[in-house]
């Protein structure tokens, strides 16, 4: 089994055990990452807008029209046109259903890191875990370091 696919199925155990109020960020070089945030009935995606992107790592318009194809909802929000609204996000996004599958969810996030930011390896990537009370979640069954450590 390659890289991609060890993440992929310890990525899987550790989605189906995220409590309402958790999150998951994997990220990969130069500001690219994907989120999962698991609400009581629901959950949320998102990833990394070109706003937040140097120039040089910005994607392209092919690479945009692919996140759209994928589901992926465009930004909302622009931080120069002032304060978060509710409900507004800077970031593409994916609003999920109250049936979302942890494998769907994890297939999503590594084909993104994949094919659309283009990170090379799972090598390359940290996590950041918690909950929205601000706990620190580790996940050494993830296999990647945490951000920060």
């Amino acid at each position: 089994m390659g890289d991609w696919e060890v993440l992929s199925c310890d990525l899987i155990e550790v989605i189906e055990v995220l409590d309402p109020g958790q999150f998951l960020i994997l990220s990969g070089p130069d500001n690219r990452f994907v989120q999962l945030f698991v609400d009581e009935h629901d959950a949320q995606l998102e990833t990394v807008s070109n706003q937040f992107l140097a120039p040089e790592h910005r994607m392209g318009f092919e690479v945009l029209d692919l996140l759209e194809e994928q589901g992926w909802t465009r930004p909302t929000h622009f931080p120069s046109s002032g304060p978060l609204p509710e409900g507004a996000s800077p970031n593409h996004f994916m609003e999920l259903g109250e049936h979302w599958q942890a494998e769907e969810v994890a297939a999503l996030m590594i084909s993104t890191l994949r094919h659309i930011h283009r990170v090379p390896s799972p090598i390359e990537m940290t996590y950041i875990a918690g909950s929205i009370d601000g706990d620190k979640i580790l996940l050494p069954s993830l296999g990647l370091p945490r951000a920060g450590d």
